[in-house]
């Protein structure tokens, strides 16, 4: 979706797409499966149609599985940027080095490097924000991305 509003006086547009190989079958199973009650996943995890919280998928399944972002930015001065992302199985292994990595910023020696600590603390930002070439070294450092 589309959404626009005033940032720093600037006029700001934002726009977030997903690319997927069923033709949008896949992103309209993910909003209805975002939308569904949790006592109905309960009742679905109960009739073994879902897995148990700890029961996700196989060593093997996280092992044949991939993720790609990508990141484009144009500025209203027709610069432009992009920046990509890929790695193995997102729900688990990237998402488990991306969370201990970011931790591992906050308190690793490198801390004083963060941009948020170099301004003195900035409210709540996002990770890149907050964390900035620190995070990017140690992801890189760890395999992800």
């Amino acid at each position: 979706p589309d959404a626009s509003t005033t940032v720093a006086g600037s006029r700001f547009r934002y726009r977030e797409e997903q690319l997927s190989p069923a033709g949008g079958r896949a992103a309209a199973k993910m909003a209805k499966n975002a939308a569904i009650p949790p006592e109905k996943l309960r009742a679905l995890v109960e009739a073994g149609r879902l897995p148990k919280p700890g029961g996700g998928p196989s060593a093997e399944k996280r092992a044949a599985s991939a993720f790609t972002a990508l990141a484009l930015a144009r500025a209203a001065d027709g610069s432009a940027a992009a920046c990509g992302l890929s790695g193995g199985d997102p729900g688990y292994d990237e998402t488990a080095k991306m969370v201990a990595e970011a931790a591992l910023c906050l308190v690793a020696e490198e801390r004083a490097e963060l941009p948020a600590a170099a301004r003195g603390g900035s409210g709540v930002l996002t990770p890149a924000a907050a964390l900035g070439g620190v995070l990017e070294r140690r992801l890189g450092g760890a395999g992800a991305g």
